[in-house]
């Protein structure tokens, strides 16, 4: 029984081909349909912290929400960015433009940080104290950077300590 080589690469590749095929379609499927059990991190943090269904439901609500107001946002920065970009981009600048357009964009900023900070507040109004500390310091640790709700860790609110011989933080010097 002799297999030529040819065939038998051939072969070779076609199983390498499925099984790779194999592992990158396996992320596609949720991970209760592969035999996990269906209990993602934010349930089992719940879980963890303790709180009522009142308090994940609430919790729940208020990110959907904020979800929903930070995808508006996202878009409409990126019109304003794309729309700079194309004045900058023209043989003649029009500086009334630009200002206007990077104007409008400030504003927006500004009021993504005003949302931003609402939305932390629902859920300080949702949680008692030492929840959202617990509740800040787990979100910190499942976010890119590892970065707890503005200044709050495990230990509470955290403060860069003040410039040496500056005992109230600022530069009076300026």
């Amino acid at each position: 029984m002799k297999i030529d080589c040819h065939k038998l690469i051939v072969l070779l590749n076609l199983v390498l081909i499925v099984l790779v095929g194999c592992l990158l379609l396996r992320d596609n499927f949720p991970r209760h349909s592969r035999g996990f059990p269906h209990n993602p991190p934010r349930e089992r943090m719940f879980d963890e912290l303790g709180l009522s269904l009142g308090q994940q439901s609430r919790l729940k609500e208020n990110r959907e929400a904020s979800r929903t107001r930070m995808e508006s946002f996202m878009r409409a920065t990126e019109e304003k960015r794309r729309a700079v970009a194309q004045q900058l981009s023209a043989d003649e600048i029009d500086m009334k433009k630009v200002n206007a357009l990077h104007g409008e964009l400030k504003t927006l900023m500004n009021q993504l940080e005003d949302t931003q900070l609402q939305d932390i507040l629902k859920v300080r109004e949702i949680l008692c104290q030492e929840k959202f500390r617990q509740f800040s310091a787990r979100i910190g640790k499942m976010m890119p950077g590892g970065r707890p709700l503005i200044g709050m860790g495990k230990d509470g609110p955290k403060m860069p300590p003040p410039m040496e011989g500056n005992e109230d933080g600022f530069d009076n010097e300026r």
